[in-house]
């Protein structure tokens, strides 16, 4: 018997397993063990801390900004910070399958991406009513979809759809 052959047994899982999780706890490979049961759990703790407080920030942000930059560099982040999540499932008692949640979070996209360029048009609509000559009221709508223009990369063909079909409205509008 080896000097950390006990460490496997205290662990309850293969020392393959045992690698994987100090992997993921430290972002290093390593060939050996080099942290005890507490350390590991402790840093699964961190790690699982750490991704909350990120996709925390993120939910809330993608769904009080109007700000198309915040919302889909956060949305990006919101899935990858969820997928990191996700590799603790096997480590980690989570309520709720983080797996499950990212792949709702893709599917749900385009109408989260519809729901967010309503609105942000809606908002805009409404300041530009306050504004007090035509004009005003003409470029602030104009600059809606010129910002927006610059998402569509990013976007979905139905949320491109959605934006398609705002902006025959606001050429009605002006």
């Amino acid at each position: 018997m080896g000097l950390f052959d006990g460490k496997y047994k205290n662990y309850g899982r293969s020392k393959d397993e045992v690698l994987a999780i100090q992997e993921l706890v430290t972002g290093q490979k390593l060939n050996t063990i080099k942290l005890t049961k507490q350390q590991l759990d402790a840093g699964i703790e961190m790690s699982v801390s750490s991704h909350r407080k990120i996709i925390d920030d993120c939910i809330r942000l993608v769904n009080d900004t109007l700000t198309p930059e915040v919302f889909f560099d956060r949305y990006d982040l919101l899935i990858e910070e969820m997928t990191k999540l996700s590799t603790f499932e096997p480590y980690y008692n989570f309520n709720k399958s983080i797996s499950e949640q990212v792949a709702v979070l893709r599917q749900k996209r385009p109408q989260n991406e519809i729901a967010f360029i309503n609105k942000y048009y809606q908002s805009v609509r409404n300041a530009s009513k306050s504004l007090k000559t035509e004009k005003a009221k003409i470029k602030r709508i104009q600059k809606f979809f010129a910002i927006m223009e610059n998402y569509t990369p990013q976007m979905s063909s139905e949320a491109l759809e959605f934006l398609h079909e705002l902006s025959k409205e606001g050429d009605q509008l002006l």
